[in-house]
């Protein structure tokens, strides 16, 4: 259980994720990626009215796709590049937490492992 003092960080963390998740997919769209991804997932997200279903690999394959387009006047909105920063300080921020109450507790390795997808999927954006 989240303390109060983390509660929010929490909240905004999901925001921020979203924002720059539906950012990535949509662009991704546009540049010619096409999903693998099922219609449905765990990691479903509305955002506007749009539904974006999103896995670990699809993030990166969308990254490496939109990195990768030939479409010129592809760039980070200011917006998602700050959520996407603000998402990642906070996820570290509670998976901390969540690691000195239980060092071995499987969901914080995966929230790790999510965290470290990304910053490798910003790392790949980062130039444009």
């Amino acid at each position: 259980m989240l303390p109060p003092s983390l509660h929010g960080r929490y909240v905004r963390y999901k925001t921020d994720t979203a924002t720059f998740a539906t950012w990535l997919q949509l662009t991704a769209l546009d540049c010619g990626y096409t999903t693998t991804a099922l219609p449905a997932s765990k990691n479903q997200q509305s955002n506007h009215g749009l539904t974006i279903s999103y896995s670990v690999k699809e993030l990166l394959a969308q990254a490496k796709a939109v990195a990768a387009s030939k479409t010129s006047s592809v760039t980070i909105p200011p917006n998602v590049l700050v959520a996407a920063q603000r998402a990642i300080l906070a996820r570290q921020e509670i998976s901390e937490h969540f690691h000195q109450i239980d060092a071995k507790n499987k969901f914080n390795a995966s929230h790790a492992h999510f965290i470290q997808v990304l910053n490798e999927a910003l790392f790949i954006l980062k130039p444009l």
